[in-house]
C-alpha cells in the first residue's frame, strides 16, 4: 500500500511539471504572435483624420539580464479616417497582431480634446480587447507623439513612467486624479450637467532632446514628462487648465477624494517670504443649495480639513493661542482658493465642480424645472465658503520659542 501510494505521489509530481512547462512554452508561443501595446497616443488633423501613435512593449530589453543599450519600447505612427482603421494598418508593417490587453495609458492631443472626445471613449469602450483600468490623459502644447517617444530615467518607457507618476500625484501631492475612460463615458451619457476633468501632461525643457539617448545619459534630464494637474471640460470639450493648487482644490471641493497633500500658507504674523506647510491627512467637503424668495439660487460650501504642520519658519510658536492663529491663516487661502476657482469655472460657464450633480442627486424635481436655464443661472448664482481647519500635530521641531 505504501509503495503505491509513492507511485501515485511521484506521478502526480510529474504531471505537475509537465504541465507546468507545456504552458510555459504554450504561454510564450501565444505571446510570441502578438505585439504587446503599452500607450496609445490619438491627435487629429483639420481633415479630420486620425494620426495614431502605438508604444509596443520590447520584452527582451525588460528582461533583468538585458543591456542598457536596448529599446524598452518601440513606437509606430499611422493615420486613418477612423481609429480603428488606423490601427488595423499597422498590420502592413509589423509581422504581429496588435495586443491592446495591458495597455496602460491613453493620450490624446489638446487640439483633438478642444474639438470633442466622443468618438476616442466610444473606441475605447467598444474595443473588446482594451483593459477597463486604462488611464486617459490629454497634452498641453505638445503631441501624444512626442510624449510617447521620450526617453525617460529609470523606467524603460514612457507608459510606465506616467502610470506611477500619476499614481504617485493621485497618492501624495493631490493635485491630479486618476480618470478611467468609463467614468468618462458615465459623465458625458449623464442626464445632468456634468462636466468632467482629466489629468494632462506637459514636457518641462527641451522636446526635441528627450526623444534622444542625451536625456537619459545626464544626472539631471534636459527633457521631463511632467503630470502638469487637471484639464477641465464642458460636455465633451476640453476647455482649460488647472495648475497645482487648483487641482488640489478641486479635489477638496470634490467630495472627500483628496487623499492627501502639502498646502502652504503665509506666516500668521505675514512675515516676508515665510510659510508654514501642512500635511493634509482628511478632508470632508459638503454643498448646500437653497432657492432665495426672489428665485435666485444660493449655495454653501462646508469644508472641514484635517493636517499636520510638517514644516515651518514663521516666527511664531504653536503654543496656546497661537496654534488657533495657525488654523485661522490656513482657513483663510484655503477658502480664497476656493473662491476663486468657483469664480473660474462660473466665467468659463463650466461646472466642473458639481453644483449641477448636488441638485440632480437631492432634488431631481427641482432640477427639473432649473435645467433649461442653468447657462443663465450658473455663473451668476452665489456661493459662500466655509473652511474649518483642524492642526492635529505640529511637531516638535516647529515649537520655535519664540
Amino acid at each position: 500500500m505504501k509503495k503505491l501510494n509513492w507511485h501515485l505521489i511521484l506521478f502526480y509530481s510529474f504531471l505537475t511539471i509537465l504541465s507546468f512547462f507545456v504552458g510555459r512554452n504554450v504561454e510564450n508561443s501565444t505571446l510570441n504572435n502578438f505585439s504587446m501595446v503599452s500607450a496609445v497616443g490619438i491627435d487629429q488633423d483639420k481633415e479630420n483624420i486620425y494620426h495614431i501613435t502605438l508604444q509596443f512593449l520590447n520584452p527582451p530589453a525588460l528582461q533583468r539580464n538585458a543591456t542598457g543599450d536596448q529599446l524598452g519600447a518601440i513606437v509606430y505612427e499611422e493615420s486613418g479616417r477612423t481609429i480603428s482603421e488606423a490601427i488595423r494598418k499597422l498590420s502592413k508593417r509589423i509581422s504581429r497582431s496588435v495586443f491592446l490587453d495591458n495597455t496602460d495609458i491613453i493620450v490624446v492631443s489638446e487640439e483633438l480634446a478642444r474639438k470633442g472626445i466622443t468618438e476616442v471613449v466610444d473606441f475605447l469602450i467598444l474595443e473588446p480587447n482594451i483593459s477597463a483600468n486604462l488611464k486617459f490623459f490629454v497634452t498641453k502644447d505638445v503631441k501624444p507623439s512626442v510624449v510617447l517617444q521620450m526617453f525617460t530615467p529609470v523606467h524603460k518607457f514612457s507608459a510606465s513612467r506616467i502610470k506611477e507618476t500619476i499614481e504617485n500625484v493621485e497618492a501624495n501631492y493631490g493635485s491630479a486624479k486618476i480618470l478611467y475612460p468609463n467614468k468618462i463615458k458615465n459623465y458625458l451619457m449623464n442626464k445632468v450637467v456634468v462636466n468632467t476633468s482629466i489629468p494632462y501632461l506637459i514636457i518641462q525643457g527641451d522636446p526635441s532632446k528627450g526623444v534622444t539617448k542625451e536625456n537619459i545619459s545626464a544626472y539631471s534630464s534636459p527633457s521631463q514628462i511632467i503630470i502638469g494637474g487637471m484639464g477641465f471640460f464642458n460636455g465633451d470639450k476640453l476647455i482649460d487648465f488647472l495648475d497645482d493648487e487648483e487641482g488640489k482644490t478641486l479635489l477638496i471641493l470634490d467630495g472627500d477624494l483628496l487623499k492627501k497633500t502639502i498646502w502652504e500658507a503665509t506666516c500668521p504674523k505675514d512675515e516676508k517670504n515665510k510659510f508654514a506647510a501642512m500635511n493634509i491627512t482628511d478632508t470632508h467637503t459638503k454643498l448646500h443649495y437653497k432657492q432665495q424668495e426672489n428665485h435666485t439660487l444660493a449655495f454653501t460650501i462646508d469644508s472641514k480639513v484635517e493636517g499636520e504642520i510638517y514644516e515651518s519658519n514663521c516666527n511664531v510658536n504653536f503654543e496656546h493661542p497661537n496654534k488657533d492663529k495657525y488654523e485661522e491663516q490656513f482657513e483663510k487661502e484655503i477658502k480664497q482658493s476656493m473662491k476663486d476657482l468657483i469664480r473660474k469655472s462660473q466665467e468659463y460657464n463650466t461646472d466642473f465642480i458639481g453644483f449641477a450633480k448636488k441638485i440632480y442627486m437631492t432634488k431631481p424635481s427641482q432640477w427639473h424645472n432649473l435645467k433649461n436655464d442653468w447657462n443663465s443661472i450658473f455663473p451668476n448664482m452665489t456661493v459662500d465658503v466655509n473652511v474649518e481647519v483642524n492642526i492635529t500635530d505640529t511637531g516638535e521641531s516647529t515649537h520655535i520659542p519664540k
